[in-house]
């Protein structure tokens, strides 16, 4: 798609602006209100009466409860077991920072495992979560400081902080110190804000070696993982005279990770260390004509190196179900994006209600060039010579590809009445990868049955494309697997070259139908409810599986046969007192279905050791009861107590063996029930400093207050006579921990 067809199709949207322009109605000021609200902030919750309460709108009134009600946490844990409070539901993100971006080949995040309570972020979720204009289901942005252009601020935090005992402190545990500053360089007209975040986590692992003697000689006493990233922002703000708004952002962020994949049966030897630095540039202007029409122009330049470093040169070998010498992968990617978008959006007009249209058009590059070296990898038993199969690479290394995309979208806001609302709207994407018409029509609603706005009723139905990972545009000519099977230590077959081999030669991008229905009561003046219905079903996820049995298999094969499902029924109350004190409670009802071979995580950042046939399944974060309850309780004297009891089903877990015996099963059984209760504890005090009053807060908070056993590992066995898996022990439970917090606004 040529940047002169991107260029008409902009000069098209504002001809089309000029033509509306005469008919112009009263401009509507719902967009102003409902931007998505953050969940951490209740805002003016009670503004629910009154001649104001009588004259808003739907749209308005669902956008209110959107601000007040809050997003449910996320079912996922971190990898030091821990909950966090922050709304980490979605896994997209538009926002730059080390815990949240995305790899530009693969348009996912490059370590996607589970990163500790330190990396968590506050998150905003739109109002209109059907919009055209939003390429992902649940798309998510965290929320950032607002920069001020008529007064200067700072702010100071580090909500996380803890010392590592054993026998004694020795060294810092966790840190997430952050500091924020905020300078009006010209009243009212330019601002700068600069921000800096780091974030320090060191998990430790239990180990399922018994023996002491066998743990010193290994090195394996001392196992934990250690997590290091920051986050450092420059952001711009100019307003002109003209009604010119100009921004520009500069963000520079790393990730450094040792031992990523850390757990029970892995030692930190046979772990590798994960590396990952980026930067991005980010300009905008948008333009407010005196008619009431907004032109928006962004442009977005992004880089990112991440690094997957093996700690030696030895082969990795699964011996039963335990991991020993080093891990098999080395690679080294960079990859970028570049973006151009351009949005018009015109004023309200009356016809047959009120419409509020705007569209929008984008070009996108993006390119990624990898090295990737394997070595070898070894599945046996226990004994030395009851090697089941070897696995080496040959081929090229080098991948290299790059990416044009093209998106166009349309929408209309149309308010019937007062008490209707629909939102109307039609997406248009297009790549030079998959060459595919992607088509995307999307539905919202929000209603008011009744006279007053207590009771919101609002869903929707759209489908949205992902986008198709450079990485699989590169597999035909990637490096091959080379494996040869053993029987009791003897060759079963020769040496073969798996070729990688893709179904179709221009594979469809995967794509989610999604649709939800909610009901938002104000059942009091300070009582809330929410309860909500959702179903998201993924089509043509990208699968590898091999092209027979073990020993016959002669190729990978990359297909676009996949699906997964994802159904989920919740219920919220929300207690909202006064602006600091607010209690909720949740309860979710969810399955969460799919194929298990998908590409991106069988050939992604941490490549598997083995690629077994296709499976479908229930996920492995697949959670079908939890009940969450939180909230923060202001005491007199400038106390607050913030408490959260989370209890939910335990994950599933499965066997993994070396020796080629153990039936291919995905699910063998799931982890006990999780419960954990956490409690914190602050205390306000007011400081006064450059002649200005501010808030300094101290606290700690207790994580799994009455240390619940909660497993994370599962160790099994093998009954040879029934071929089958045999339960042992859990282990690997985050124990009772605490945090230390401080925070000084000013």
């Amino acid at each position: 798609m040529s940047v002169k067809r991107f260029a008409s199709v902009t000069l098209a949207l504002l001809l089309v602006g000029l033509q509306f322009s005469p008919v112009l109605a009263k401009q509507s000021q719902s967009q102003n209100r409902s931007s998505g609200g953050n969940q951490s902030q209740p805002g003016n919750q009670s503004q629910t009466e009154g001649a104001q309460a009588a004259s808003r709108r739907a749209g308005d009134a669902a956008a209110r409860f959107r601000n007040i009600l809050p997003v449910v946490p996320s079912l996922d844990r971190g990898g030091d077991g821990l909950l966090s409070l922050f709304g980490r539901r979605a896994t997209q993100s538009f926002f730059v920072s080390s815990t949240n971006v995305k790899d530009h080949a693969t348009d996912v995040f490059p370590f996607r495992n589970s990163l500790p309570v330190e990396a968590a972020q506050e998150v905003q979720i739109p109002f209109e979560q059907f919009a055209a204009s939003l390429p992902k289901f649940y798309f998510t942005v965290p929320a950032r400081s607002r920069i001020s252009r008529d007064d200067w601020s700072f702010s100071f935090a580090n909500p996380y902080f803890s010392f590592r005992h054993e026998d004694g402190i020795k060294g810092v545990r966790s840190a997430n110190p952050r500091v924020s500053v905020n300078s009006p360089l010209i009243k009212g007209k330019f601002a700068l804000l600069n921000s800096f975040e780091y974030r320090l986590s060191k998990r430790t692992v239990e180990s399922v070696l018994q023996d002491p003697l066998r743990l010193e000689e290994s090195g394996d006493g001392d196992r934990y993982s250690d997590y290091r990233s920051y986050d450092s922002n420059t952001r711009l703000s100019l307003r002109t005279q003209g009604d010119h708004r100009f921004s520009a952002r500069l963000a520079l962020f790393s990730q450094d990770i040792d031992a990523a994949t850390l757990d029970a049966f892995t030692p930190p030897e046979t772990t590798p260390d994960y590396l990952m630095r980026g930067g991005q540039l980010y300009f905008s202007h948008s333009y407010t004509a005196s008619s009431g029409i907004i032109l928006s122009s962004s442009l977005e330049i992004n880089r990112l190196r991440l690094r997957v470093l093996p700690r030696g040169n030895r082969p990795m070998e699964l011996v039963e179900q335990m991991f020993e010498g080093n891990y098999f992968d080395t690679l080294r990617r960079s990859s970028s994006r570049i973006e151009w978008k351009e949005s018009l959006r015109l004023p309200e007009r009356a016809a047959w209600g009120r419409h509020l249209l705007s569209f929008g058009s984008g070009l996108t590059r993006r390119a990624f060039d990898s090295i990737h070296i394997g070595n070898k990898i070894i599945f046996r038993g226990e004994e030395e010579d009851s090697i089941a199969s070897i696995t080496t690479f040959t081929g090229s290394p080098f991948e290299s590809l790059s990416e044009r995309e093209w998106t166009g979208w349309a929408e209309d806001r149309w308010s019937l009445v007062r008490r209707a609302q629909l939102t109307l709207g039609l997406r248009y994407d297009w790549n030079s990868v998959s060459r595919k018409n992607q088509w995307a029509p999307r539905l919202g609603f929000a209603l008011l049955p009744f006279e007053a706005d207590r009771t919101v009723i609002r869903g929707g139905i759209g489908v949205f494309y992902d986008r198709v990972p450079l990485t699989a545009g590169t597999f035909e000519s990637s490096r091959q697997r080379v494996i040869q099977f053993f029987d009791a230590g003897n060759p079963l077959t020769e040496p073969r070259a798996l070729l990688n081999l893709a179904s179709s030669p221009r594979l469809n991008p995967s794509y989610l139908v999604g649709w939800n229905l909610e009901l938002d009561q104000q059942v009091m003046s300070k009582l809330f409810l929410r309860v909500k219905a959702e179903d998201r079903r993924v089509k043509d996820i990208l699968l590898i599986a091999p092209d027979g049995p073990s020993s016959q298999m002669t190729a990978l094969v990359l297909s676009d046969k996949g699906t997964a499902r994802y159904r989920e029924f919740e219920a919220t109350a929300s207690f909202r007192l006064n602006r600091l004190t607010d209690l909720n409670a949740s309860y979710v009802r969810s399955l969460s279905v799919g194929d298990r071979n998908a590409f991106l995580t069988t050939i992604d950042t941490f490549e598997k050791l083995s690629i077994g046939r296709g499976r479908y399944g229930r996920s492995p974060s697949d959670v079908p009861h939890r009940f969450l309850a939180w909230g923060n309780v202001s005491l007199p004297g400038g106390f607050l107590i913030s408490p959260a009891l989370d209890v939910r089903t335990g994950h599933i877990f499965g066997f993994v063996d070396g020796d080629g015996t153990t039936p291919n099963n995905a699910e063998y059984g799931r982890f006990p029930r999780l419960v954990s209760l956490d409690v914190g504890g602050y205390r306000d005090f007011k400081v006064k400093t450059f002649g200005r009053e501010g808030k300094l807060r101290l606290g700690v908070r207790a994580f799994n207050l009455t240390n619940h056993f909660n497993p994370r590992d599962a160790q099994l066995d093998e009954n040879e006579s029934e071929n089958r898996a045999v339960f042992e022990r859990f282990l690997n439970s985050s124990g009772r921990s605490y945090r230390l917090s401080l925070t000084l606004d000013f």
